[in-house]
């Protein structure tokens, strides 16, 4: 049975149906468009598993006169193009992007275009709302997939504008991060990171910093930064370390990140933040976050805060029960 995401496509597929007709008693060629469309059909019907969609897809291309090796052509392509739908989006993201920088290291044209212009995803303005429809977040979780696999690309490309690309995302240009969580945005970050410092570390790590102290960015992208640039990241199946210095720079930077915060600071953002200072065993910022969630963190963000730091053996954040006395059982 069609389904409702597929009317609109079957009855496109319908009314080019008619138009082919008369193909079929002629050697003419229908359109690359025309073919295209029912390729997508096709598709769509694979990877739905949409028997009558896929019925009307092989009647287009038996009026559009495909047969023999054309046709297989067409199928495998109809094949391929059901696979991308059927994966993960994080899946579909990768396997699109670094099969287009494997041809952009190759020299094929536009690839490197396409790169590009995965890069510049806008993010709904409504992201929340998306997050709780799933077609919706399926889309966005694609885009920043692809987004995140792009910026990466184009650092290991040495593509001179991969650092503006990357300056626009950590500026907020392209929509609002903080919407998400940590939702996909771990890796888009890293991936800031390392277009800025791909041509100079140095110069890249220290704009980096500068970015971090500065109260005109996202407050969530400053703290963000702090966490993904100290601790480890999954690189494909490989848990990439980040080096002893940059952990030493940034994780200098938590402290002042929290003094900045207020009641209205996020609490998974904040725990986040103390993870990493527990980790990297700075019990000078953990005791000034026991301070925060006892004064001016919100009672939601304070519980979050106390169950972290309930493990940390330096703070008194949430005192242990006290021994039973004897004859209490």
């Amino acid at each position: 049975m069609i389904s409702v995401k597929n009317t609109a496509c079957a009855a496109l597929l319908l009314s080019n149906l008619a138009f082919l007709a008369p193909l079929r008693a002629s050697d003419e060629k229908a359109t690359p468009e025309q073919l295209q469309e029912l390729r997508a059909a096709l598709a769509e019907g694979i990877a739905q598993k949409d028997t009558q969609l896929m019925e009307l897809a092989a009647k287009g291309f038996g009026a559009a006169n495909q047969k023999g090796a054309a046709l297989e052509e067409s199928v495998k392509s109809a094949q391929f193009e059901a696979a991308l739908q059927m994966l993960q989006p994080a899946q579909r993201a990768q396997l699109e992007v670094w099969a287009l920088y494997a041809n952009a290291k190759g020299g094929v044209k536009d690839a490197l275009k396409q790169i590009v212009e995965f890069t510049g995803v806008k993010i709904d303005g409504d992201a929340k709302a998306a997050m709780a429809d799933r077609v919706r977040m399926l889309k966005l979780q694609l885009d920043l997939g692809r987004a995140a696999n792009a910026l990466k690309a184009l650092s290991l490309l040495k593509y001179e504008g991969a650092a503006p690309l990357a300056r626009v995302w950590l500026a907020g240009g392209n929509g609002n991060l903080a919407d998400l969580g940590y939702f996909g945005t771990d890796a888009l970050l890293k991936a800031c990171a390392d277009c800025l410092t791909a041509a100079d570390r140095d110069a890249g790590l220290k704009e980096l910093e500068g970015i971090v102290a500065d109260a005109k960015y996202p407050f969530y992208i400053r703290a963000s930064l702090c966490r993904v640039m100290t601790q480890p990241q999954f690189t494909g199946t490989v848990m990439e370390q980040p080096p002893e210095d940059v952990k030493k720079r940034f994780g200098e930077k938590i402290g002042a990140l929290v003094d900045a915060m207020d009641q209205n600071t996020d609490a998974q953002l904040a725990a986040g933040l103390l993870n990493t200072a527990m980790q990297l065993k700075l019990d000078s910022v953990v005791k000034k976050f026991e301070e925060f969630a006892n004064t001016k963190a919100s009672p939601n963000t304070k519980q979050m805060l106390q169950m972290y730091m309930r493990f940390h053996p330096q703070t008194q954040a949430v005192k242990p029960p006290p021994a039973p006395e004897k004859g209490d059982f």
